[in-house]
């Protein structure tokens, strides 16, 4: 599982992960806390 980050929004500046299988087909979201978002 491959992951990287998003940055969103300069005043609110919260990191999403982004886990995606070996083709980077994405499946899931995760918020910083570990929280799944998507």
């Amino acid at each position: 599982m491959h992951r990287w980050r998003v940055w969103e929004g300069e005043a609110e500046n919260k990191g999403y992960y982004y886990h995606a299988d070996q083709i980077f087909t994405p499946l899931e979201m995760t918020d910083a806390d570990g929280q799944i978002v998507w």
